[in-house]
């Protein structure tokens, strides 16, 4: 992918997340926290 393909596609994810409704983005960053929660978890896990 050429690097203007990519800053299209990048320019127009965040169009489509600022034209969600507010609602589904905070269910969205939600679901983006809890993603980086069990990312977490898991690394602990790796340590101990």
């Amino acid at each position: 992918m050429s690097p203007k393909a990519t800053d299209a596609l990048k320019s127009e994810s965040l169009d489509y997340f600022a034209c969600l409704p507010t609602r589904r983005q905070a269910v969205f960053r939600t679901l983006l926290g809890v993603i980086d929660e069990i990312n977490c978890i898991d690394n602990r896990h790796e340590t101990l």
